[in-house]
């Protein structure tokens, strides 16, 4: 990708391709300049140096990792089918994600303490999101609180799967366990 301006949007298209292809190395100033094939101006006129950067890109990731997250829940989820409907949401929103991304961010958490707690903090809202739909869904706090857990061991079992689980695939997975939240049948 070679371009003569650089918006904030483009450094961070940039910088997940690095970080997905080549991990935190790919992050460098020289690293990122390279790979989008401008000077070091755009960089510094955006982000003031290094340690800029990546407070910005850890912020651009995690607003993007919950905006689309809590947009399933903005449908009507008060009801259990409402719920339900928004927690099947949630699955395409994130079989249409590429889960590469996420896998990268988890393992540079492994080694920069400011990214772990970005990660941490994500997982957190995203299990109080999950927590509170399961719990309306099911009407069951033990149960939602299980589900919730299972649904989150789940999903980072997929990031870190090799292949990643995404598309079809996960989808497929998802519904099979969304079997687990639909009320028993009553028997005659």
């Amino acid at each position: 990708m070679f371009m003569t301006q650089m918006t904030k949007d483009d450094w961070f298209r940039v910088a997940s391709r690095q970080l997905v292809e080549h991990g935190e190395q790919g992050l460098t100033l020289a690293a990122l300049t390279s790979a989008a094939g401008v000077t070091q101006g755009s960089f510094y006129h955006h982000f003031g140096g290094q340690a800029g950067f990546v407070e910005a890109f850890l912020a651009h990731l995690a607003a993007r990792a919950f905006i689309d997250v809590s947009a399933a829940a903005d449908e009507d989820s008060t009801t259990p089918a409402g719920a339900r409907r928004a927690l099947r949401r949630l699955v395409e929103i994130i079989a249409a994600e590429d889960l590469e991304l996420e896998a990268a961010v988890r393992r540079w958490s492994q080694s920069n303490a400011r990214v772990a707690e970005v990660v941490a903090e994500i997982d957190s809202r995203r299990g109080e999101l999950l927590g509170r739909l399961f719990l309306v869904a099911t009407g069951d706090p033990s149960r939602a609180a299980h589900l919730t857990r299972l649904n989150g061991t789940f999903y980072l079992g997929a990031v870190h799967s090799r292949p990643v689980v995404q598309g079809e695939e996960y989808a497929r997975m998802a519904r099979d366990l969304e079997r687990l939240i639909e009320p028993p049948e009553a028997t005659p």
